[in-house]
């Protein structure tokens, strides 16, 4: 049982927040809330040197909608979701009223993850995708919704791995 934490300014509407968390509601700005930013920035910049290092075109698009299984899709909604659920939190923590906290931080996801069709589009091989965009978008407001409704994250999306023996992955003892 993770235990709980006694908030700065009120309960969070995220609920408790469990032990690794970098925003649990603290008397003072830690290192590591510093550190997400720079991280983003370094991170972002790192992709786009690293990533897309060949010529650039003008921006262009591409449906991916038909590829990866929706995986790509489920990963943007996942992604722009908990961006936006942490910054909720952050901005609550920070005394921030909780319907602009709601709004402002609502939307932090979509802005985090939409530099990546940014550098999607103007790369001759891949293209920025709405799909995507929407994707992250829905992640977004879906958060916005369950805290403008409910006050709290009441459906999360997670993930879960259980590791299962196959037959490919079988010891060969």
């Amino acid at each position: 049982m993770i235990p709980q934490q006694k908030p700065l300014r009120g309960p969070s509407p995220l609920g408790p927040c469990p032990r690794h968390c970098y925003f649990s509601p603290e008397p003072a700005p830690t290192p590591a809330r510093a550190g997400l930013a720079v991280s983003y920035t370094g991170l972002t910049y790192g992709l786009s040197k690293g990533w897309y290092t060949g010529e650039k075109t003008k921006l262009h698009w591409f449906n991916d909608f038909p590829e990866w299984k929706q995986l790509d899709k489920a990963g943007h909604f996942w992604g722009a979701f908990h961006e936006s659920r942490g910054a909720v939190d952050m901005l609550q923590w920070a005394g921030v009223p909780e319907r602009r906290a709601i709004w402002y931080g609502g939307f932090v996801g979509f802005l985090l993850q939409s530099p990546i069709e940014l550098l999607d589009g103007r790369d001759p091989a891949y293209g920025a995708s709405a799909t995507d965009l929407a994707a992250n978008f829905l992640g977004s407001v879906g958060l916005i919704g369950q805290q403008l409704a409910w006050g709290k994250c009441a459906s999360c999306p997670s993930t879960r791995f259980i590791p299962r023996p196959t037959p490919l992955a079988a010891p060969t003892y």
